[in-house]
């Protein structure tokens, strides 16, 4: 009998929810995302700055043209490291932490720019509260400022709040206890204007939306509701306050992002989004996998982030016992799917000036690193490349279910592997080596055997003759190596009807 070749059609996205016997989509995988609906390796990463004593709980940066300044802050000070356009260093970090600064471990920073017409500069507004181990912590603390090119250190504004800060317009915002909301008076931020009570749990963190300095807005998140302040007044200055719903939640001050002219962010027990409602961001395959490992204890270390080159939006958490995020799932708005992956980060930041996400890690104690990310093939230390590894593994191939064609077969055979033709692309047609494993089971709840070395392959290599069987059978590709990359295409399996008994 002819053989059948089938092309290799999962969908996209990595289902860590229910049984893997019940998968079209993908099961396992590190490092890996989806483009046009096909798995691809994620970009690496390469070093801006190493050694730092303490793990970065906060990321800015500041356009200084042709170069930028990225600020990073930790439990005891504040500095920033100047970079060009490729992200290179141009010179030792600067120190500008303020003058009689409170150190903290659990000292968590926000920042935020606001031009002034009185001094006809930039300033960067910064925050530091111990509010890691709290998200609705009553520690009063000064709010910073100073001129955003200068090396000063920053000087206090004179006022002081325990629920973050935001800018809106000309007008700094910042929040205190028990739904208490205050703003500055227009391009300055020493200068108290109003101070109201618009919600009865705390505020905790807020954003801009459309309106700029002649109609400054923004959404308000406390811990049950996300309020719209609007600009609607006889002046610039006067504001109102309106409840978009008071039926939503938060897990942390950061895990909001803004895509676009949409707001993303996890609740205590969904993803939400906001684009004029308030409404839940339906993720099928990774829901309760994110709410079931997340460490609640540490509920505040969970960050948002987006890489908007992929169409992702990233979410750090810990998981388990884990004080520190260990993981990550990520949405991709363009592929409407979810995936996930191990990675070590503490705080990351998207700037719509540099080309590159800047990140941070946070399992090298006393040797912590900025990393800029999406760059290259391989994580880089000055010349020294290491490898990273990344990987995918295929759903359930079952006679007994779900065929390779996709179909249900409802034939107690096993699936016996003949040969696989791979289609992958690789960066600039480099011989890059990856390797194919074939794993199976013989029933749903039997373990995942291995019975044969992993086979190795590259882009010269037409064809993987595998000659395996199993009654259920998942496929892993794997690249290891340094200078590894790959973007799946359509690459074809020979399947055939193998023994009545599992093997």
């Amino acid at each position: 009998m002819t053989d059948k070749i089938y092309p290799l059609a999962m969908l996209p996205g990595i289902q860590r929810d229910g049984t893997t016997f019940t998968s079209r989509y993908y099961i396992d995988g590190s490092w890996c995302r989806f483009y046009k609906g096909l798995p691809r390796k994620m970009g690496g990463y390469v070093q801006i700055i190493g050694g730092l004593p303490h793990i970065v709980r906060g990321i800015a940066v500041v356009n200084d043209s042709p170069n930028f300044n990225v600020y990073y802050g930790d439990s005891n000070t504040l500095k920033y490291v100047p970079i060009n356009a490729s992200g290179l260093p141009l010179g030792a970090s600067v120190d500008r932490t303020p003058p009689l600064f409170q150190t903290d471990p659990n000292n968590d920073w926000q920042f935020d720019t606001l031009f002034s017409t009185n001094s006809n500069t930039s300033l960067l507004i910064a925050y530091a509260a111990p509010n890691l181990a709290n998200i609705d912590n009553n520690f009063q603390r000064p709010i910073y400022y100073g001129n955003a090119l200068s090396n000063d250190p920053l000087l206090p504004t004179g006022q002081n709040c325990s629920g973050g800060i935001v800018v809106l317009g000309q007008f700094l915002f910042f929040f205190g206890d028990g739904g208490e909301v205050s703003w500055c008076q227009p391009n300055d931020p020493t200068k108290l204007l109003n101070q109201v009570y618009i919600t009865g749990s705390k505020i905790i963190a807020g954003l801009p939306t459309r309106g700029g300095n002649s109609s400054p807005a923004g959404l308000l998140w406390s811990l049950d509701s996300v309020i719209r302040v609007t600009n609607a007044g006889a002046t610039a200055a006067d504001f109102v306050f309106d409840t978009v719903t008071s039926e939503s939640s938060i897990l942390s001050r950061h895990s909001i992002v803004q895509y676009d002219s949409e707001y993303y962010w996890a609740g205590v027990d969904r993803f939400l989004m906001y684009n004029g409602i308030v409404q839940e961001v339906k993720n099928n395959l990774s829901l309760q996998f994110f709410f079931d490992n997340v460490n609640f204890a540490a509920r505040q270390k969970v960050i948002a982030t987006k890489i908007p080159r992929w169409g992702e939006i990233w979410w750090f958490f810990p998981t388990g016992n884990n004080t520190e995020c260990n993981h990550a799932v990520v949405y991709n708005l363009r592929e409407q799917c979810w995936y996930d992956t191990p990675v070590f980060r503490s705080e990351a930041e998207f700037d719509q000036t540099f080309a590159y996400p800047i990140w941070s890690d946070n399992n090298s104690p006393g040797n912590y690193s900025l990393w800029m990310h999406e760059n290259g093939l391989d994580q880089v230390v000055g010349d020294e490349h290491t490898a990273i590894d990344s990987y995918f593994t295929t759903g359930d191939i079952a006679w007994c279910a779900t065929g390779p064609d996709a179909q249900r077969n409802n034939m107690d055979r096993s699936v016996y592997l003949y040969r696989v033709e791979p289609d992958f692309q690789f960066a600039n047609g480099a011989n890059t080596d990856m390797t194919l494993t074939v794993s199976g089971r013989a029933y749903a709840n039997s373990p995942l055997v291995t019975n044969n070395a992993p086979y190795a392959f590259n882009n010269t290599t037409t064809k993987i003759d595998v000659r395996e069987q199993y009654r259920e059978m998942v496929l892993t590709f794997d690249s290891n190596v340094v200078g590894g990359d790959y973007f799946m295409g359509q690459t074809l399996i020979i399947g055939r009807i193998g023994d009545q008994r599992p093997v």
